[in-house]
């Protein structure tokens, strides 16, 4: 489980923050799940989209790993990616991530999840009260 308490939920999304403006990254819409990250980024550069994810993977498991007192990966295997080309599909893979929390039965709606973009996008606020991973930048 890569998270476990609402905090490092919060903590993810500044590294993602951090990093994507660092290294160029859009970031589209994401969902955080208690085992698994489902991002959709878009940089000029091919290679930060793999800098990104490797400096906000390393850091967050530094973070998990001292707080829970734990040694090791969260995650198994490289990070997978696929190319959107049209516009439609973009949208189409918003929808699919932000849905992801209502197949698995941990919210009715995609808005009412608090660890995905989708409040963000539709609102205009921040997923999170307590956070401004989206405020700026």
């Amino acid at each position: 489980m890569a998270f476990k308490q609402e905090v490092d939920y919060t903590y993810y999304l500044r590294l993602a923050k951090r990093y994507k403006s660092k290294l160029n990254i859009r970031l589209f819409g994401f969902c955080l799940l208690p085992s698994s990250i489902h991002l959709i980024v878009q940089s000029p550069q091919a290679r930060n989209v793999s800098h990104f994810m490797q400096r906000v993977s390393q850091a967050y498991s530094l973070y998990y790993n001292r707080k829970y007192e734990r040694q090791g990966r969260l995650w198994h295997g490289r990070f997978r990616s696929t190319a959107l080309y049209y516009d439609e599909d973009l949208f189409e893979c918003i929808k699919y991530v932000e849905f992801i929390p209502v197949r698995l039965g941990l919210a009715h709606s995609p808005i009412e999840y608090p660890f995905s973009s989708c409040s963000f996008r539709i609102l205009g606020y921040p997923p999170m009260q307590k956070t401004t991973a989206f405020s700026s930048g």
